[in-house]
């Protein structure tokens, strides 16, 4: 994990050399002659509103605050920690491969299915979290074929502030954290920490985790530059599974009470936001995260030990107006993913590049209507027991509109296809379990899928009501000898209800 000394190295390079000379690229490299009313994107429900919200409902995390206020569907993470496995549509085991989730625009999703922590974000500084429902796989690429989670934060505090916060719960729960921002010119910084301690609802699943991170964000209202550095590191039991007569009789019981798992993540992000002219903007980030994962299993008699290196760059240009008195919204963009995973002997690099278009028209008052188109071209090689190559190129696309004829009520469909790639750990297997899983036996997953709903306030609060449909092509999951295989083809549809 990052030291506290080593934090401030980097944070003082960053903002000593390489900052000033970026910032001072951008100053000369566009037309400062922009109306600040036009950058900034409101949110509907206040800050301070949101964060009551959360604190009131005794929530303590992001992933808690999806959990119970926006009603997602969970389950407890095996290998520890408090962040549980949130789950959009049903699709179980493998519910982190098929949800997409970003921090302030940017992918969060490693290279592995161990699912993305997001207890290492202050809730001071959580501006508001959307949650799209259903595929995002145009603007948000592959792995969003359940849906996607966007964390906003505030990068305009407007004053230095600060926060300490303590709590004590049930299950041996102590946690502490602290954020303090601060103003420097045109600056807002941010630095937060966080300590948090659980016995677990069984024996040997007592959890401890720490992170710490520092946020810079630089705004003259025409240019946007962010920048962040974050770590995270966990280490707990590993209880292991029961069997229906112990889940019945002694629930909190454990076959494994010497077995232990441990992790860190490690994450560089910087981000650029700024006018280039004829109402057009443009945005560039890119993203640096190491994860390291180990366990030891007593019972069983060995080890796992994996280094996930994933590398994120996107970019993105947009343009907002009318053209023959239309108004509508352009989107087109490229994303680039790298990474590698070492599995103490298996090796496995894959790389993605994808392009994307979008478009949304306001054909009226009444009526609107979105379509796009997003093309991915995959790589995966592997050495050692999993070694083979694998190439493939998807095309995912979208096309939806809305109707709103009656105030406060709107409806929507919309019909597309998705598409989800194979994660490192997911092609993986070890000798004691009797597999020998090829690198290129996983097929891409892809899904075509339709949807219908209706939107309505009542009384002061919004229903909406969902039906959707999934036809899925090569499902990735596992199989009855806990291998994972491509399943034939499946179909998943339901009726959703939200009230809020």
């Amino acid at each position: 994990m990052l030291s506290l000394a080593a934090l401030w190295v980097l944070k003082s390079f960053l903002l000593e050399t390489i900052f000033p000379a970026f910032i001072e690229w951008i100053k000369n490299s566009h037309d400062k002659n922009v109306d600040e009313d036009n950058l900034k994107v409101e949110s509907e429900t206040d800050e301070d509103e949101i964060l009551d919200e959360i604190k009131e409902a005794g929530l303590s995390s992001a992933n808690e605050a999806l959990r119970v206020l926006a009603g997602i569907s969970s389950s407890i993470n095996t290998a520890g920690g408090r962040d549980q496995i949130l789950d959009i549509r049903g699709f179980g085991e493998s519910a982190s491969s098929n949800i997409a989730v970003l921090v302030d625009g940017i992918r969060q999703n490693e290279g592995d299915s161990k699912g993305v922590d997001l207890s290492w974000i202050p809730l001071e500084s959580i501006e508001r979290i959307e949650l799209l429902r259903g595929s995002g796989a145009v603007l948000y690429g592959e792995g969003a074929t359940g849906g996607v989670i966007h964390v906003i934060t505030n990068k305009n505090v407007g004053a230095s502030s600060g926060t300490i916060a303590v709590g004590v719960g049930s299950l041996g729960r102590r946690e502490g954290r602290f954020v303090k921002r601060f103003e420097s010119q045109n600056w807002v910084h941010s630095i937060a920490g966080n300590r948090f301690l659980s016995d677990g609802h069984r024996e040997n699943f007592a959890t401890e985790e720490a992170s710490l991170n520092w946020a810079a964000n630089w705004d003259d209202g025409a240019t946007r530059f962010g920048a962040l550095i974050a770590s995270q590191a966990t280490n707990t039991g590993l209880p292991g599974g029961l069997n229906l007569d112990d889940f019945q009789t002694r629930p909190t019981h454990t076959y494994t009470p010497n077995d232990r798992g441990e992790g860190t993540l490690d994450s560089l992000t910087l981000s650029a936001e700024t006018d280039i002219g004829a109402d057009w903007r443009a945005a560039v980030d890119i993203s640096r995260r190491v994860r390291a994962v180990s366990a030891n299993y007593v019972a069983s008699g060995y080890t796992t030990d994996s280094h996930n290196r994933t590398t994120r760059l996107g970019g993105r240009l947009w343009w907002e107006g009318e053209l023959l008195g239309v108004p509508q919204t352009v989107t087109v963009g490229l994303d680039q993913e790298r990474w590698t995973e070492d599995r103490l002997g298996p090796f496995i690099s894959q790389r993605s590049d994808a392009i994307y278009a979008r478009q949304a028209i306001e054909i009226s008052q009444a009526w609107t209507a979105f379509g796009g188109a997003r093309r991915t071209v995959i790589e995966r090689n592997a050495w050692g027991t999993t070694a083979g190559l694998l190439t493939a190129s998807e095309n995912s696309w979208e096309l939806g509109g809305s109707y709103v004829g009656v105030p406060e009520h709107k409806t929507f469909a919309r019909v597309g296809s998705s598409l989800r790639l194979a994660k490192a750990d997911e092609f993986i297997c070890y000798v004691q379990w009797g597999c020998g899983l090829l690198v290129n036996a996983l097929l891409p997953q892809t899904s075509n899928d339709i949807e219908v709903g209706h939107e309505w306030a009542m009384s002061g609060q919004k229903n909406e009501l969902r039906i959707y449909r999934s036809e899925i092509t090569n499902e990735i999951g596992l199989d009855a000898s806990y291998v994972n295989v491509n399943y034939d083809p499946t179909l998943r549809q339901g009726i959703e209800y939200g009230l809020s």
